[in-house]
């Protein structure tokens, strides 16, 4: 999803959950210790400025900010 094809309050609601999340300073893995064969596991990359980072990551393992900027990810995908 390019957020500069969003209208810009989406944009920078966005802009500021990677910012809360702290996403380019993340592992590249959140897994739990132990996952079983159902749980879901995310995959996000954002590039922004140049940089560029993937996450992988179950929600159960994941802090709180990223799990909200997931959901946000999700649902605007699920709208178009």
């Amino acid at each position: 999803m390019n957020v500069d094809s969003l209208p810009p309050e989406e944009g920078q609601k966005l802009r500021e959950l990677v910012d809360a999340a702290g996403f380019f300073t993340l592992p590249p893995k959140l897994m739990k210790p132990a996952p079983q064969p159902w749980d879901f596991q995310h995959a996000m990359q954002v590039e922004d400025e140049g940089r560029k980072h993937s996450v992988q990551f179950h929600s159960d393992a994941a802090p709180e900010a990223l799990r909200r900027l997931a959901e946000e990810v999700e649902a605007r995908s699920s709208r178009r």
